[in-house]
């Protein structure tokens, strides 16, 4: 009678770990039965079944379900991959939850907001070289503004030559001359 005493007072271990306190051909039974292999059998057990099932266990009856239509309907939020009332709902959990219900609207949002970043990355990488190739045109404009430079390549323009020929002294002709 103490024996039975002691294991109403001790607090009722979950599922799982009770799992773990099992010999191997009791495992192996219990996943005999389930049609499952051993080594699944804790995972199966873990997560949402486990909470249900220790609340229903409970051994006080103000935190148990108050009718047996609140279990099936917590039941019935695991099988859709809702949060369940018998666990607590942290960040984490709920999160979890979400993402398992949305895995393709989120896949297609992730995807769309990669393609969003790469784009704003090569239109910021073009904005760059576009600036520096203004500013190294507009330096060089500058330069060949500036009276007395001499720029070549702007040495075949006719505004940039003067009117006059000369010869080199191997025979070859220059169309014009710079200005300075």
């Amino acid at each position: 009678m103490n024996e039975i005493f002691r294991l109403i007072r001790n607090k009722t271990r979950r599922n799982r770990h009770r799992l773990s306190t099992l010999t191997h051909e009791e495992v192996t039974t219990i996943s005999a039965r389930r049609q499952s292999e051993p080594a699944k059998l804790n995972r199966l057990v873990r997560g949402d079944l486990d909470w249900i099932v220790m609340k229903c266990l409970e051994k006080n009856r103000q935190r148990r379900y108050e009718t047996p239509d609140a279990l099936a309907q917590d039941v019935a939020r695991h099988l859709r991959s809702d949060p369940v009332l018998a666990r607590p709902p942290s960040a984490p959990y709920l999160v979890g939850k979400f993402v398992r219900r949305h895995k393709a609207g989120l896949a297609t949002a992730s995807a769309l907001l990669v393609l969003l970043a790469a784009g704003a990355a090569v239109s910021t990488w073009q904005a760059v070289r576009a600036t520096r190739s203004e500013r190294a045109q507009s330096s060089l404009r500058q330069q060949a503004s500036k009276p007395g430079s001499t720029n070549p390549s702007n040495a075949n323009e006719p505004n940039n030559c003067a009117p006059q020929r000369k010869t080199k002294p191997d025979g070859s002709g220059v169309n014009c001359m710079l200005r300075t």
